[in-house]
């Protein structure tokens, strides 16, 4: 990383109430660039204290470290919401479970969609980009299917930043 990445003085290390939900943008300044390239909160709290030639108390440390998971989880936010944003740009619609719901009502069996989506699992996220097919279950939960299959389809709740578009018009 280099020397000039972090320019901003660091800011005051104690939480106020309101931590949680908001992060004055002169510290998300400073977690900005450091999100990218180094993968763990930890890290990022090692490498703010070494750059900054910090000496912290253990409370410090841990309202440091507070606050980079804090500023991780808005940033990942702010890059989701735009990546939704240029998704709706593209055509592409969010896929809820009353989506789905609605492409099964139009088309019945036959629906077919594309779909773009996240998967989260244990330790990593499955990048989904396949035609499927829509069920819905007697008791009005939306699945997807593969287009030859006749059971066995997942949950769309499994989903993150869903979007689809409807194949047969």
């Amino acid at each position: 990383m280099s020397n000039n990445a972090i320019k901003t003085p660091l800011p005051d290390l104690k939480i106020r109430p309101g931590w949680y939900d908001k992060l004055t943008p002169e510290l998300l300044d400073l977690f900005r660039p450091l999100d990218q390239e180094i993968t763990s909160n930890r890290a990022i709290a090692d490498h703010i204290i070494k750059e900054y030639e910090l000496n912290l108390s253990e409370d410090e440390r841990h309202n440091l470290e507070t606050y980079v998971y804090v500023a991780r989880h808005l940033l990942t936010s702010e890059r989701e919401q735009i990546h939704a944003n240029n998704m709706i740009a593209d055509g592409w619609l969010p896929l809820t479970d009353e989506a789905a719901r609605d492409v099964y009502k139009r088309y019945g069996r036959e629906g077919r969609i594309q779909v773009n989506a996240d998967k989260d699992c244990d330790f990593l996220t499955l990048k989904i980009d396949n035609v499927f097919k829509v069920f819905v279950t007697a008791d009005d939960k939306a699945y997807l299917m593969k287009p030859r299959a006749s059971t066995k389809g997942i949950s769309i709740l499994y989903f993150r930043n869903a979007f689809y578009k409807v194949i047969n018009k």
